[in-house]
C-alpha cells in the first residue's frame, strides 16, 4: 500500500494532546498481614514492658477422695515480664510550591500524594522489621534504638525439622533453617500452638 504524496501524517503534526491516564497505578503490594492480626497499645516510655502467664498442664489425675483434708498446696508460679523497646521509623519529603501549584495528572496536590505513598511505605516498613530477626537495642547518642521483632520473643513451640537445634541468644534467634513444610508435620505442630499459646491461628510466610 502506498500512501499518497504529501499526505499529512501524525509523525509530523504539532499540537497534539498528549493521552495521558488520570490515574496513578501503584503496582507494589501494600498489605500487612501481622500487623493486622495483632492487638495494638500505647508506650509511654521508650522501655515498655508486659506480663505472661501460663496455667499448669491439663491432666486427667485430677481426682480427689469425699472429704479429703487439704495438707499440701499447689506451688505458685510468678508472672514473666517482658521489655521492649521503642524503635522511630521515618519517611521524608520535600516538595516545592511549584509543584504543587502546577496541573498534575493523577493527582491533585503533589504533597498529599506524596505524603500517602510515605505512610504506606512506613506501613510496610513496620511490618518487616517485626518479621525480621532483630533484637530489642536501648540505643543511646550515637545508636538508634530498635525494638525486638516477632523472632526476639519465640522461645517454645517451634520446628525447624530433624535435629536442629533451636540457638537463642536471650531470646534472640540466631540461626534460621530451611525446611520443607508438609501437612503432616503442620498438623501436629498447629496443635501445640493451639494448646500453648491461643486461641487464634494463622500461617506467615517470613
Amino acid at each position: 500500500m502506498t500512501i499518497a504524496t504529501n499526505t499529512f501524517l501524525t509523525y509530523s503534526a504539532k499540537g497534539i494532546r498528549e493521552d495521558l491516564s488520570n490515574q496513578i497505578y501503584n503496582i507494589s503490594p501494600e498489605t500487612t498481614p501481622f500487623m493486622n492480626n495483632i492487638g495494638r497499645g500505647t508506650a509511654s516510655n521508650t522501655l515498655f514492658q508486659w506480663q505472661t502467664d501460663t496455667l499448669a498442664d491439663n491432666t486427667t489425675a485430677n481426682a480427689q477422695l469425699q472429704g479429703d483434708d487439704i495438707s499440701t498446696y499447689d506451688a505458685v508460679t510468678p508472672t514473666v515480664q517482658l521489655t521492649n523497646y521503642t524503635q522511630i521509623s521515618r519517611k521524608t519529603v520535600v516538595i516545592s510550591g511549584t509543584v504543587e501549584a502546577v496541573n498534575k495528572a493523577g493527582r491533585k496536590s503533589e504533597l498529599a500524594y506524596q505524603l500517602a505513598k510515605r505512610a504506606a511505605e512506613l506501613k510496610r516498613d513496620m511490618e518487616t522489621i517485626m518479621l525480621a530477626n532483630q533484637a530489642a537495642t536501648a540505643g543511646n547518642s550515637t545508636t538508634a534504638p530498635k525494638t525486638g521483632s516477632l523472632l526476639a520473643f519465640i522461645k517454645t513451640n517451634t520446628d525447624k525439622g530433624t535435629n536442629v537445634p533451636i540457638l537463642l541468644t536471650q531470646h534472640y534467634q540466631t540461626q534460621r533453617v530451611l525446611m520443607v513444610l508438609y501437612v503432616h508435620s503442620l498438623k501436629p505442630f498447629s496443635r501445640m500452638c493451639f494448646r500453648k499459646c491461643g486461641n487464634k491461628a494463622a500461617i506467615l510466610r517470613l
